[in-house]
């Protein structure tokens, strides 16, 4: 008599997920306008990204989900989808958008642990996390450190314009230039531009390193870049107000300065992927030519 298997699908396991699904949508249907209004801010564009990039997550990973048994968490489970439940009540009641965002990224890890289990969950850990990236909830943290970021922008601008033949004198960070003045104000911080390159960086690393070294290694020099990029940025905002004027450095050319932090930063965050790579698979071959030498 053959015995079934425990990490079979129930036969009514499709009936749960059709209606868990249907639920789930008319729960959110309100939630998903204000993700879309978040994505559609220049600093958080790489939001239409991440809900992608996370199912590319899991389909990479397929083969090692796929044999995984499927043993519900009920109790768990439903504690977070509850929680999340009346996160998203909250902040549909006070019309708080960032608590209805948030209450998705509680109640999909539950989900996952009533109709799977905990091993799917922490198999699932990497997708599941990098969601957070597609809701503002660094927003807080991003605000208090505006100012430093605006300093070091203005130092690094400054250093860099010594080497062009231009007067100018740098007051905290304001440039003062013959015929106006100019400020790295908030916006010009380049901060949350970091949070683009980051969520970039994330799956960059996990596809192209070998080792968890490497891939942490990738991130940081990401933030790195794209701290540096912004000052670059500064100095070439300070030299065309000064060879063209401030009013010539609004519209499209505004546009371009706005991009130059993630654009730079994706650009240098593929070569050093690139080279990263490279050192790594060349340590690799090393030490295949060492032992094949031994042998």
């Amino acid at each position: 008599m053959n015995q079934k298997r425990s990490d079979t699908l129930p036969e009514n396991i499709w009936i749960k997920v059709g209606f868990l699904v249907g639920a789930f949508v008319f729960a959110y249907a309100k939630v998903m306008p204000l993700l879309v209004r978040t994505w559609s801010r220049d600093d958080y564009s790489h939001g239409w990204l991440v809900p992608i990039i996370a199912l590319y997550f899991i389909w990479g990973d397929r083969k090692k989900v796929r044999n995984l048994p499927i043993q519900p968490n009920i109790f768990w489970g439903l504690l977070l989808t509850l929680f999340g439940s009346l996160m998203l009540m909250i902040g549909n009641i006070g019309s708080v958008a960032i608590v209805q965002e948030l209450s998705l990224i509680i109640i999909i890890p539950g989900l996952i642990l009533m109709l799977l289990g905990t091993r799917y969950l922490m198999a699932l850990a990497l997708p599941v996390t990098y969601l957070i990236l597609m809701v503002p909830i660094l927003d807080e943290v991003i605000d208090k450190i505006h100012w430093p970021f605006q300093l070091f922008s203005a130092a690094m601008g400054s250093t860099l314009l010594k080497f062009f033949d231009i007067p100018f004198f740098l007051q905290a960070n304001y440039f003062e230039l013959p015929n106006m003045t100019l400020e790295v104000a908030e916006e010009c911080s380049g901060v949350r531009y970091l949070i683009s390159i980051i969520a970039i960086g994330i799956p960059l690393a996990h596809f192209t390193q070998r080792g968890w070294w490497l891939k942490i290694t990738l991130v940081i020099t990401s933030v790195i870049i794209g701290i540096l990029s912004n000052g670059v940025r500064v100095s070439f905002v300070v030299l065309c107000a000064y060879y063209y004027g401030k009013n010539n450095i609004q519209g499209p050319l505004h546009m371009f300065q706005g991009l130059f932090v993630s654009i730079v930063g994706y650009i240098f965050l593929f070569i050093s992927a690139w080279l990263l790579y490279k050192i790594s698979l060349s340590k690799v071959e090393l030490s295949h030519k060492k032992s094949h030498g031994r042998g």
